[in-house]
């Protein structure tokens, strides 16, 4: 069951990944570019499924071409080498969709 926190979380990410996937959609179905999207998770996050959901939502919504491949970080090397902040974090031509967290230098799972 979802909380009240994870929603938040849940539509902080949507919004987010909306506004950067609508940079990119002018370009993309000029050139019919396959958008990469990551999704990173730890095991059992609940808010993961909606937001996998969502995303797949919204690239049909908008007629964009995506690869979705969702990563489960169980280690601190998979955390570094992957740029996992926190569960779920969303990367979009490897660049996380949040513009501040691409200056974050920590990584790691708790």
């Amino acid at each position: 069951m979802l909380n009240k926190s994870n929603v938040y979380i849940i539509l902080f990410v949507c919004f987010l990944f909306v506004a950067y996937l609508l940079s990119f959609n002018a370009h993309a179905k000029e050139v019919g570019e396959v958008i990469s999207v990551k999704v990173l998770s730890i095991k059992g996050c609940e808010a993961t499924p909606p937001t996998i959901d969502l995303v797949k939502s919204v690239a049909q919504e908008l007629k964009i071409k995506i690869k979705l491949t969702h990563v489960v970080v169980e280690t601190s090397e998979i955390a570094t080498k992957e740029r996992f902040i926190g569960s779920p974090t969303v990367q979009i031509n490897g660049l996380d969709i949040d513009p501040s967290a691409r200056e974050i230098q920590q990584f790691g799972v708790t």
